[in-house]
């Protein structure tokens, strides 16, 4: 208790932290060197200094209600950093052992980041979203103006089939599925589906569109509207399948944060939707789990020898990647990661990452490590449900919005497109754990969490 007083005067310092805060939020956002050794030493010396100037702030009951979400996290992220496929990319350098250790620390730094930021009253959600969309903004900005200038409007659709060469090496893939992003400090050749990401977490800001006026607001109006037209641009002057979907995704989730506010009854049928898509979700990866191991032999011939079903299970190019992953997980003794995929008794070849975290979560954290992940996600949905549906509170609810659209855009368009290998002519190594954004959502996990136990205002009936 002696402690606890003779910091206590530091709480007076609570807006320099909250600043400090926000220049390391910038610097994640942009993923300035994309270097997580940097995010995990800025998220720790933060949450140091948060727990310096709120420590008087913080209770029991506050630390117990986020340990339900903080102790999947910490397994999680200790089974990556201590599994098999980090100890095996640190063997042959794709990982250098400072990575392996502040992948830990980084994250759970971060996350105590959002529940101590819960406690101080100078922290200003206005502030976070400005600071981290502006970073985001200037990124893809670069990232778009690189793309023109090097291929050019449309190169996608004008340069489809066509292959580049570098170094007289032949790339794996046709321009129409690469682009150019900053990535550390020059921009290099990568799979179109991970330039995609950042326009795609940029456009989520639009849902902040539905909720101010342009003739009350015009500032802030124009700043949002300014980072939805670079979000838009960098998808459309660039336009992939992929953007297609991103955009698709970023509507729904706009129209969602905005029904949910102004009709109650929708807040029933996007619950009901979602448990809907959950159980079907889950359906098709208890069946795809089964099918791919060696008691589900039966199983597997019986969907093979089906048209559609085989199809859907066997044959698609999607179910190709992230079979291989799950394929015999007991035989092989999976359950702490692996960086091998069995080809036949006496030949192997390297796992790669699929472009899921459903999936690479199996690899690098072993079938705990997956169940572990997904904990973490069905309560930030429940907390998430709690923090927006406080009160009905237009300039509140806005913020709100937008930390959920940010999250389920991130999550939703990760499920199925977040290659960590996406470098072309350059060895890329980044799982969706070792990435900014990600960072950025356990923050805003945490936060939301927080937020909906800290604060008294009574639940809005959903």
């Amino acid at each position: 208790m002696k402690l606890i007083e003779r910091l206590a005067p530091l709480k007076k310092y609570s807006i320099i932290i909250s600043f400090l805060a926000l220049e390391v939020f910038a610097f994640i956002s942009f993923s300035f060197g994309n270097s997580f050794v940097l995010f995990g030493v800025l998220s720790f010396a933060l949450m140091v200094l948060l727990i310096l100037v709120t420590i008087r702030d913080i209770n029991v009951n506050g630390i117990a209600h986020i340990a339900i979400l903080f102790i999947p996290l910490v397994l999680y992220v200790l089974l990556t950093a201590v599994g098999l496929y980090s100890r095996f990319h640190a063997y042959v350098g794709d990982f250098n052992i400072a990575e392996v250790v502040f992948v830990p620390i980084g994250i759970l730094s971060v996350a105590l980041c959002g529940y101590l930021m819960s406690l101080n009253e100078t922290f200003k959600l206005k502030h976070f979203f400005v600071v981290i969309y502006l970073a985001l903004a200037i990124l893809v900005f670069l990232n778009l103006l690189v793309n023109l200038i090097n291929l050019g409007f449309f190169y996608p659709i004008i340069y489809k089939g066509f292959y580049m060469y570098y170094a007289g090496l032949k790339s794996s893939i046709p321009v129409n599925e690469m682009a150019y992003t900053l990535e550390g400090f020059k921009f290099i050749e990568v799979r179109m589906d991970h330039y995609v990401l950042y326009p795609s977490l940029l456009l989520s800001s639009s849902a902040f569109l539905f909720f101010v006026s342009p003739k009350t607001e015009k500032k802030v109006f124009f700043i949002y509207l300014t980072f939805t037209v670079i979000g838009v641009l960098a998808l459309a002057f660039i336009p992939s399948i992929y953007a297609l979907l991103a955009g698709l995704a970023v509507i729904v989730i706009d129209l969602i944060v905005f029904l949910s506010f102004k009709f109650k009854v929708c807040r029933k049928v996007v619950k009901i939707g979602f448990i809907l898509l959950a159980i079907a979700f889950a359906t098709i990866m208890i069946i795809l789990f089964v099918i791919n191991q060696d008691f589900g032999a039966s199983l597997y011939n019986s969907f093979k020898n089906n048209a559609f079903l085989n199809k859907i299970f066997i044959s698609n190019r999607f179910v190709k990647v992230f079979s291989p992953l799950i394929s015999n997980l007991f035989v092989n003794n999976r359950f702490f990661g692996f960086y091998e995929n069995p080809i036949t008794a006496l030949v192997s070849q390297e796992a790669h990452l699929s472009g899921s975290y459903a999936f690479d979560n199996i690899m690098t954290g072993g079938l705990l490590g997956a169940l572990a992940f997904l904990f973490i996600l069905l309560f930030a949905v429940k907390g998430f449900k709690r923090y927006l549906f406080k009160n009905n509170d237009n300039q509140e609810y806005r913020y709100k919005g937008l930390m959920f659209a940010f999250f389920a855009i991130f999550f939703i368009y990760s499920l199925f497109f977040n290659n960590g290998e996406y470098g072309i002519f350059y060895s890329i190594c980044k799982p969706i754990y070792m990435t900014g954004p990600f960072m950025l959502a356990v923050f805003m996990i945490f936060y939301s969490y927080s937020q909906g136990i800290n604060k008294k205002e009574e639940t809005v009936n959903e």
